[in-house]
């Protein structure tokens, strides 16, 4: 799930950003995988969120927080 979603992620909010985020937390939720970013306590911003199909990879959501 994460090889799918990494280079989307890094796509539309940039590489750094996005790997600055690791490591990121993931579950399987049904028939998707649920991945979001993670930020240390004394870190400002807000953090990615994607679920994914695992049938077929396809993006059912996609946000950022701020």
């Amino acid at each position: 799930a994460i090889a799918v979603a990494e280079p989307i992620l890094f796509h539309i909010y940039g590489k750094e950003q996005i790997l600055a985020q690791r490591p990121y937390k993931t579950i399987r939720s049904g028939e998707h995988w649920v991945i979001e970013g993670h930020l240390d306590d004394d870190m400002l911003g807000g953090v990615f969120e994607i679920i994914l199909s695992s049938k077929d990879g396809r993006v059912m959501k996609l946000s950022h927080g701020k």
